[in-house]
């Protein structure tokens, strides 16, 4: 076996390992996220809402700044999040959990749509 054969075959291990590596730690990285969504209380997900209400009746405010807009989105996947543990504890209706979740998915479309713009054009 030559050294070039020898080299191109410990340069495959070599990215092979690093490729399984990556992955393992996204993957606990992923579990550990998943388990602290899991041990939040409810009190903790409602103090992370913003105390003033966001209107979107006409869509996202022309004058809100990017970091703004960031914050809505923010603020969007804490409703996912609330509605994931209303419906985990059955303590709301289906009917309020499908409209708190297609409500917080309006308002992210919305938001990624505006910061998409405000960005590239």
């Amino acid at each position: 076996m030559s050294y070039a054969t020898h080299l191109t075959s410990a340069m495959s291990y070599f990215i092979q390992f690093a490729v399984i590596a990556a992955l393992a730690l996204y993957l606990v990285s992923q579990r550990i996220a998943l388990g602290c969504r899991n041990r939040r209380s409810w009190g903790s997900l409602v103090a992370r809402l913003p105390h003033r209400p966001l209107r979107t009746e006409n869509g996202l405010s022309q004058e809100m700044s990017v970091r703004e807009l960031w914050g809505v989105q923010k603020q969007a996947r804490v409703w996912f999040e609330l509605a994931d543990d209303a419906d985990r504890y059955g303590t709301v209706d289906s009917a309020t959990l499908l409209s708190i979740r297609s409500d917080a998915l309006v308002i992210r479309w919305q938001a990624s749509r505006a910061i998409m713009v405000r960005v590239f054009c």
